[in-house]
């Protein structure tokens, strides 16, 4: 995923890039940019980028996948299982009429449950895994 913005402030090796909203995400609203005309990110400095400087930025699409996934799928399928085991635990305890009951429960307490899980993988996570690089800086 490749992005352009600018570079705001520097400091080691960490930049502060302002990047601003395409026309294409005007009308979406899966992240900030839905919301407002630009977002400011950090990003790894590896190309020496300087304050001022317009730099292009690049974060791994699998990188992005495999945090969506976490933080969207993850609690879906503890949801899906707690209220399939739910149901089955509810016919199997003879109480077949309460099933819907029964995974609604289960499955509103697992979707807690990894909620809980997605905060701990984030807090245990290091944030520099997910920061955008600085790949070039294409001029001032």
């Amino acid at each position: 995923m490749e992005e352009r913005g600018k570079v705001i402030r520097v400091q080691g090796e960490v930049a502060t890039v302002e990047v601003t909203r395409h026309e294409a995400c005007r009308h979406c609203n899966a992240c900030d940019f839905g919301r407002t005309d630009s977002i400011v990110v950090e990003a790894t400095n590896r190309a020496g980028a300087r304050p001022g400087d317009e730099v292009e930025l690049e974060l791994e699409s699998s990188r992005v996948l495999g945090a969506a996934f976490v933080a969207y799928m993850l609690p879906l399928l503890f949801m899906v299982v707690g209220i399939y085991l739910g149901t089955v635990l509810a016919r199997a305890t003879g109480r077949a009429g309460s099933a819907s009951l029964f995974g609604a429960v289960l499955g509103l307490a697992l979707l807690g449950v990894s909620y809980g899980v997605v905060y701990a993988y984030g807090r245990r996570v290091n944030p520099a895994r997910f920061r955008a690089e600085v790949t070039r800086v294409l001029g001032p």
